[in-house]
């Protein structure tokens, strides 16, 4: 048991290592699409689906990969404010109000693809690469190994290179998750009564738990995520439920029921703030490498001075 604890902990140590983490605050549109079933008719809007302002704060957890969950805080404005005075005719004689922002909290987890780059360097590299391995089949002897060891060494060094300065790219990240609106009021219908006429409310849409899923576009050049536009979708799945209203008309008890579903599409655009120690890291790795190297060569016999002096030669080239 103790070694499978352990064991536990070191995969979540490596994975914690390689793993990026950003904030990624959002602005953008959204438009809600409101329904209202009265007395169990068909769904109808009793507002249109006119775009409001959006904005969200989300947080990601990349890993090596560039999968991992998120955690956010985002605005909806889904909830309706639905009045009618008379049950018998609440379906065509009401007035409709769109109700004040929401905040609701989102969680999931996102995918991504690899870089698709705009442009293709690679040819150029390639063609340097065969041009230089052609000519170095001519030379023999010395310049021949210096080239030898040292173009392989560089070519190395080179592709490394061009790997962080491929230009301008984008990545595919479709995500999945939940939302949760924590300050949410129960499903039902208040009764008020104003002069001794009474008037009844019904908050439509006003749901607690929802489904999220969506697709978002990072923009880069080289090695760094430069903004991203994610168009997301949202659908209302708690505190939905058909709702009874029971009112004495002509001495007769009259039952009135409402259920409402919520949905909405958003378009948003954020600048990534990434937190990563992967990049310095790997630059304290090279540093030493290249001073261990200066040392080999330094200590190296006179017989191979005379080739390692290309090896100097081929770096400052570079």
């Amino acid at each position: 048991m103790k070694c499978l604890y352990l064991s536990g902990l070191c995969v979540i140590f490596c994975c914690a290592t390689n793993a990026q983490f950003s904030i990624l605050p959002q602005w953008g549109i959204e438009s809600s699409q409101t329904t209202l079933s009265y007395n169990n008719s068909s769904k109808y809007s009793p507002l249109n689906g006119k775009p409001s302002c959006h904005a969200s704060v989300r947080v990601d957890y990349k890993f090596k990969t560039g999968h991992g969950p998120f955690v956010g805080l985002a605005t909806n404005r889904s909830a309706v404010n639905y009045e009618f005075s008379n049950p018998e005719t609440g379906e065509t004689d009401y007035s409709a109000s769109r109700d004040n922002k929401q905040l609701h909290l989102e969680g999931g987890y996102q995918i991504s693809t690899k870089p698709i780059y705009f442009n293709k360097p690679g040819a150029k590299n390639k063609s340097d690469n065969f041009s230089s391995d052609k000519n170095s089949s001519k030379t023999s002897g010395c310049d021949f190994y210096a080239r030898s060891r040292c173009g392989n060494k560089m070519n190395k060094m080179s592709e490394a290179r061009s790997n962080n300065s491929k230009g301008s790219w984008v990545k595919i990240q479709p995500s999945a998750g939940m939302a949760f609106v924590p300050t949410a009021s129960a499903a039902e219908i208040a009764t008020r009564n104003n002069g001794g006429l009474n008037t009844y409310e019904y908050n439509a849409g006003n749901w607690t738990t929802a489904v999220i899923a969506g697709a978002g576009f990072a923009f880069g050049k080289n090695d760094q995520e430069r903004f991203i536009v994610s168009i997301n979708y949202l659908k209302g799945i708690g505190n939905l439920q058909t709702t009874s209203l029971t009112t004495t008309v002509d001495a007769k008890p009259t039952t009135t029921y409402l259920s409402s579903n919520a949905s909405n599409w958003n378009l948003r655009v954020g600048f990534p703030i990434t937190f990563s120690k992967k990049k310095t890291e790997k630059k304290e790795v090279i540093i030493i490498k290249q001073r261990t190297e200066m040392k080999q060569e330094i200590q190296k016999p006179r017989e191979q001075k005379k080739c390692g002096s290309y090896m100097y030669k081929c770096r400052k080239a570079v």
